[in-house]
């Protein structure tokens, strides 16, 4: 009795594993993308690719009728006709697709951007090295002064806690101190 449930389970599994080793029947359009693609040259491709290409075509026909029907409603017309279709695939196009340059085009910029001379380089003994501003040994802070009132308050705080140094006179105490500020802002 202990041994059948075990059984039924196992059975079970089975029958599931069984439904989804069925194989769903392909889709009537991506057979038609696979076609598309070993028709190009493409031999191996994963499913995914199929589906993806799928989805693509789907959004993109979706886009190309709902812009074909716009066009078609400013022209005051219920049906769309194939001038609508047409503009509205060059539309997307020009938003959707960028193209390459020409060759004509290329050549031209290169010609106009090589008529430029490069700078000279300077003769420099020894290694060259970047403005002090991007350097990474340049200092990023400055010494700032403490105000009277600060210097004056610390001098009053050793004084009171007898914290002079022995051989520090008061002139030494006097001097001036100062404190860093960080000028990385």
């Amino acid at each position: 009795m202990h041994n059948k449930e075990p059984n039924k389970n196992t059975n079970n599994e089975e029958n599931t594993s069984q439904v989804t080793d069925k194989v769903l029947p392909e889709p009537e359009d991506a057979r038609a993308i696979a076609n598309i693609l070993k028709a190009v040259g493409v031999e191996s491709f994963d499913t995914r690719v199929v589906a993806q290409l799928v989805e693509f075509v789907y959004k993109y026909i979706g886009e190309v009728l709902e812009l074909s029907k716009t066009f078609a409603q400013y022209a005051q017309r219920e049906d769309i006709k194939q001038d609508d279709v047409k503009l509205a695939i060059s539309s997307l196009l020009s938003k959707s697709f960028t193209q390459p340059p020409s060759r004509d085009v290329l050549l031209q910029l290169c010609r106009e951007r090589n008529a430029v001379p490069l700078p000279a380089v300077e003769t420099y003994v020894g290694i060259q090295l970047p403005p002090k501003e991007f350097q990474l040994t340049t200092r990023n802070y400055q010494l700032k002064r403490k105000t009277t009132t600060e210097s004056l308050a610390s001098q009053e705080l050793s004084e009171t806690t007898g914290n002079t140094s022995v051989g520090e006179s008061s002139s030494q105490r006097n001097q001036v101190e100062f404190s860093t500020m960080d000028t990385s802002e």
